[in-house]
């Protein structure tokens, strides 16, 4: 009856139109087709009061002005053709869908709306149960509440999910509201529509958004956290972070960025956070300060967003400590290998120079050797050549050094007193330290007999000493002391390489400047220094450390600042009470009548060297080469007992020479001699024959007496 009425009056949809435009017409051209007013008054105030409101509460205002409507129009059937239109234009006007069931929930009535909102036409619905409206699984027990509040409260409201005719899915805001008759008995039930699917499928992606963001953060590997940019307040952080830096989600959440970042990096800090308005790219890496003190770096990535509705930033911080610190020994292994790579052009420069300086030494030493065989004893010039002999021998000391420190020469131990060493060495040690420190010795009284390198005890002390100085800008006190130790198996605090048994300890004491505990582990580190960058290489206490270890011993540092420092060295005792006596200068050179074929390219030596061998009784045949030497030894018609060669010369070299000999005279014994510290060990064996090497600048009675013991050794001898 209601469509009927509808379809024919379609040409009084203009005042529907002109309530919206203008309230009082509409009111006045409604008015009068109500015998008493009410209905179309009520209606107008419905439509004009929910335009004004808004569409939020002109569904409100419609649903309860229409089921006051539709309810009266029941009550009062008599005026049922005035009521039947009104109704009808109602209905048929409204956007919004509106169904009305039976107390059974059939569909009684289905304006315009409706079939817009579901798809179905009015015919296809009448009678059918409203429930083949809704989504019921997404729904799930709605249902059966929405039936228990209009049994008990008459009303209700809220969103349900409903399937179209042609299958979609779609969500609606929906409104009902029981009628009752005049004996309270519910009649029908009227529900009013609206369509929010575009709206709700927003809210769900928006949801959706949130959920994966939510799954980012919190599984991310990485530290992440969203502060606020003006407070630099901590707004979330995930379990990452909370792991990773030791704060719980509480402390941090009272925190602000500066919290962990150190006091001396909060300026750059500020800094960086006041251009981050447009950094959205990685930086650092930057220093961040766990719970526990410890530090991590940091690479940060940040990005602009919302967070509960205000701006924010979001932060993940990618830790890059083991990168950093991986660069960082990457750029300490090439500073090292660069600084590697110079000492050893200087140890190549400092070596040849050392070889031609060792080849003027043994000139210088042996023409003093021999004159001293024929100065008298008591000759007036006889005190100045030994004075000139012990400078030259402190000058063979010193090439010794410097091959030692330069080159890695093999060292030439024996046993020696460590005291009556120390002693010699002080005297030179005074001058280099300087009149600002005083140097003192404590030695032990009793012997103290260590088999080492004299050399190399005379480096330890000299870099230990100078060591002590520069911790002494001011001056000071250096002490030098010894001491017989025992050290067992079971001693506290001893180490497990060192090995129970008697050592010597010599101990250095200074009153500098002390180091804290970082710099005492670091102290015997190649290249590490606490100097300023050019003073000094940071080779010094790493080679004492080289040579105690390499003799055996231990060295070990004790130190507090401001109180000194104090290093202590041991050294594996001599089972020999004393330390041997140096050997005593035979008067005669042992000497003998064999041929010898003497091979060196210095002039100055090879002229030394054949008046030693000539003056021991030897028939000499000089070659300044190893191609001369084969020259020599091919039109040579009797034997060549022995070659002495040097092993480093042009053309050929001592070792090719050798195996040319070798095979061209297999009776003739070898003795090698070289000043360069690359030479400094005997070379392989040649051919099985005996052989030998002795070092310039040597004496003249171990040259005499290395070749007469070569000579005298079987022929099967090594």
């Amino acid at each position: 009856m209601l469509r009927s009425a509808a379809a024919g009056l379609r040409t009084r949809l203009t005042l529907v139109v002109l309530v919206a435009v203008a309230p009082a017409v509409g009111a006045l051209l409604l008015g009068p087709h109500d015998p008493d007013g009410r209905i179309a008054t009520w209606l107008v105030l419905a439509i004009v009061l929910g335009l004004a409101a808004g569409a939020g509460a002109a569904r409100v205002l419609v649903v309860s002005h229409v089921a006051t409507l539709l309810a009266r129009a029941a009550d009062e059937s008599e005026r049922s053709s005035a009521a039947a239109w009104r109704q009808a234009l109602l209905i048929d006007t409204l956007h919004e869908g509106v169904v009305v069931t039976d107390p059974d929930g059939r569909i009684a009535e289905w304006n315009p709306g409706a079939e817009r909102l579901f798809g179905y036409s009015r015919e296809e619905v009448l009678g059918r149960f409203a429930d083949m409206l809704n989504d019921v699984p997404r729904n799930g027990g709605l249902h059966a509440e929405i039936v228990e509040a209009i049994e008990n409260e008459g009303r209700w409201e809220g969103e349900l999910a409903f399937r179209r005719k042609d299958g979609s899915l779609g969500m609606r805001e929906m409104v009902v509201v029981a009628q009752y008759d005049a004996e309270g008995r519910r009649i029908a039930n009227i529900g009013v529509n609206r369509d929010i699917t575009d709206r709700w499928r927003a809210q769900e992606a928006l949801r959706h958004s949130e959920a994966q963001y939510r799954l980012l953060f919190e599984s991310n590997p990485h530290p992440m956290w969203v502060y606020d940019p003006e407070s630099l307040r901590f707004l979330a952080v995930n379990d990452t972070a909370v792991h990773a830096y030791g704060y719980s989600r509480e402390e941090f959440l009272a925190m602000t960025l500066a919290d962990v970042r150190p006091a001396e990096d909060l300026e750059e800090f500020r800094a960086n956070v006041a251009a981050g308005a447009s950094y959205s790219g990685p930086s650092g890496p930057w220093r961040h300060r766990r719970r526990d003190g410890s530090m991590v770096m940091a690479e940060i990535t940040g990005h602009e967003t919302r967070f509960q509705g205000r701006r924010a930033r979001l932060i993940l911080a990618q830790d890059v400590t083991a990168r950093v610190e991986a660069e960082e020994a990457l750029r300490r292994s090439e500073e090292q290998l660069r600084q590697a790579q110079k000492m050893e052009a200087v140890g190549r420069l400092a070596g040849g120079i050392a070889h031609d300086f060792n080849n003027l030494l043994t000139a210088i030493r042996g023409n003093i050797e021999l004159t001293l065989l024929d100065v008298p004893e008591d000759g007036p010039v006889r005190e100045n050549l030994q004075q000139a002999y012990q400078a030259s021998d402190t000058a063979s000391s010193l090439t010794r050094r410097l091959l030692t420190f330069t080159r890695g020469q093999p060292t030439q131990q024996r046993l020696v007193d460590l005291n009556e060493h120390l002693l010699e060495s002080v005297a030179r040690l005074r001058r280099q330290l300087g009149p600002g420190v005083e140097l003192r010795t404590r030695l032990s009284p009793a012997p103290t007999p260590v088999r080492t390198d004299p050399a190399q005890i005379e480096q330890i002390l000299t870099n230990l000493a100078l060591n002590a100085r520069d911790a002494m800008p001011g001056g000071g006190l250096v002490e030098v002391t010894t001491e017989n130790v025992e050290v067992s198996a079971d001693q506290p605090g001893r180490p497990a390489r060192l090995a129970p048994g008697s050592y010597v300890r010599l101990s250095v004491r200074d009153t500098g400047q002390g180091m804290d505990e970082s710099t005492q582990a670091r102290v015997f580190e190649p290249f590490f220094s606490t100097r300023k960058k050019g003073e000094g290489t940071g080779l010094g206490l790493f080679t004492v450390y080289g040579i105690v270890e390499q003799n055996g011993g231990h060295v070990r540092v004790e130190s507090r600042p401001g109180e000194g420092a104090v290093f202590h060295i041991l050294l594996p005792r001599a089972h020999d009470d004393s330390a041997a006596a140096p050997a005593e200068e035979s008067p005669d050179l042992p000497g003998g009548s064999e041929t010898v074929l003497l091979v060196e390219d210095e002039p100055p030596v090879r002229l030394l060297t054949r008046r030693v061998l000539q003056r021991a009784g030897y028939r000499v045949i000089e070659a300044c080469d190893g191609v001369e030497a084969i020259e020599l030894s091919t039109r040579h018609d009797g034997p060549i007992d022995l070659m002495l060669t040097d092993l480093t010369m042009p053309r050929m070299g001592g070792r090719e020479l050798a195996q040319r000999m070798a095979e061209a005279r297999p009776g003739t014994r070898i003795v090698f001699m070289s000043g360069f510290a690359d030479d400094g060990a005997p070379p392989p064996e040649i051919a099985g024959l005996p052989t030998l090497f002795i070092r310039k600048p040597f004496t003249l009675d171990v040259l005499t007496s290395s070749i007469r013991g070569v000579l005298d050794s079987p022929s099967d001898a090594r």
